[in-house]
């Protein structure tokens, strides 16, 4: 599984980098053709890593339970989000990253639920919920950098 974390590390700090390079208007716009933002997928890139990774494994989220409904799956912007948010959002990034590498480490995981997803994907274990969160932000990454040229 070191090898997913490699490539999570990775892309979260890709996935940082439109925070230091887009303002809070930039990244609150939501371009035509679009439902969404950079720092609504943002958002919701952390919300699903939680839900997946420690939801399905029973275990304690590391994030503000108000921040699930406005960024889980099937939700959308609802306004601007504000710098204290956005802050937030970006130290969360960055603070989950070494937080499930110890949860690992010290085997903190026990039980897991498996889930099928609206795509069709089943995943029965944590390394397959690190894979598949893997996937998905990727995917939503690839959203953003289409974004990030029209904002």
């Amino acid at each position: 599984m070191e090898e997913e974390l490699d490539i999570w590390r990775t892309n979260r700090k890709n996935l940082q980098g439109f925070l230091h390079a887009f303002d809070a208007g930039q990244l609150n716009r939501v371009p035509d053709g679009f439902s969404n933002n950079l720092i609504w997928n943002l958002g919701h890139i952390l919300v699903v890593q939680q839900l997946l990774v420690y939801g399905l494994s029973g275990q304690v989220l590391h994030i503000p339970q108000e921040l699930i409904p406005k960024y889980q799956r099937g939700s959308r912007p609802e306004g601007d989000v504000g710098q204290e948010e956005i802050a937030l959002i970006g130290k969360l990034l960055a603070d989950t990253v070494p937080l499930l590498e110890e949860d690992i480490r010290e085997n903190r995981f026990g039980t897991f639920r498996p889930f099928t997803n609206s795509a069709g994907f089943r995943i029965t274990d944590l390394p397959q919920a690190v894979a598949f969160n893997n996937f998905h932000e990727g995917l939503h990454l690839g959203y953003m950098m289409s974004i990030r040229k029209l904002v």
